[in-house]
């Protein structure tokens, strides 16, 4: 008798087991939708859309931008602390050197600039010397691997905007270190935003989502900019090439493709 309740308890449990294992099987499947990876993006259009961000953050600081973001907003979004110009930089070092490094030091800096020269120190490192209000010092820039990139290509007399770790004041020269060129700067905010990692307001997230199309199928003519300026400060604005009915076509497209323009 024993023997029998056994038996049928073990079925009872093998019964029961196989009731779960049956819902279980019909439960809905979640689709998840393939994410974009960083390697799969196209380079052409990476390089647009960071024009493209690098000409809204110096068009907000000009107060001509397309994203009509504010600096701070654009600021925040970048993860920089805080912006300044070279020669408010180096009158800051001038004025106060202690003042100075509690104002920037551990800062991530937009430090907005006009080419003097290109320059190597003593070890080959690559740095840009940017006019300040000491003509024969200037502030001293110096570039990162990826501030290399390019280097080659610029010229004296250029207005610069670099994204750099704060410095110190050398032998009378303020000095800012590990810089590079925000549209440089920009790419892995672009990225991130393209494979869905992070989120950006609706209209500059458009933008910069319709700069990279266009840049992936016409990298040689999807920006026009248009100079800018206030007071000695030189802003290039970017604008896309195409028309209102394309862009919104553009636009269409993009919210199919970039997952981070659906969270709006």
């Amino acid at each position: 008798m024993s023997g029998m309740k056994n038996t049928t308890l073990c079925l009872l449990f093998i019964g029961a087991l196989a009731f779960c294992c049956s819902c279980e099987s019909q439960k809905p499947i979640s689709k998840q939708e393939p994410k974009a990876t960083a390697s799969a993006l196209n380079e052409d259009g990476v390089t647009r859309a960071s024009y493209f961000l690098a000409g809204d953050i110096a068009g907000s600081i000009i107060g001509k931008n397309p994203s009509k973001l504010t600096t701070e907003e654009m600021l925040r979004l970048t993860a920089i602390d805080i912006w300044t110009t070279a020669k408010l930089y180096d009158a800051d070092y001038a004025a106060n050197e202690v003042a100075a490094d509690e104002k920037y030091t551990g800062k991530k800096i937009l430090l907005i600039g006009t080419v003097a020269s290109i320059n190597k120190d003593f070890i080959g490192d690559a740095f840009i010397v940017l006019e300040a209000n000491n003509p024969f010092l200037g502030v001293h820039a110096g570039l990162n691997d990826r501030g290399m990139l390019g280097a080659a290509r610029l010229k004296k007399g250029m207005t610069i905007y670099l994204v750099c770790d704060s410095g110190t004041r050398i032998m009378g020269s303020a000095t800012a270190r590990n810089c590079q060129r925000f549209s440089q700067y920009s790419r892995r905010l672009i990225t991130d935003f393209l494979i869905g990692s992070v989120a950006l307001p609706r209209d500059l997230g458009e933008q910069i989502a319709v700069a990279y199309l266009v840049g992936s199928e016409s990298p040689s003519a999807s920006l026009q900019f248009t100079v800018a300026r206030r007071g000695n400060m030189v802003a290039h604005i970017p604008t896309l090439q195409i028309d209102d009915a394309k862009f919104r076509q553009y636009v269409l497209k993009a919210h199919t493709m970039f997952p981070s323009l659906r969270m709006h």
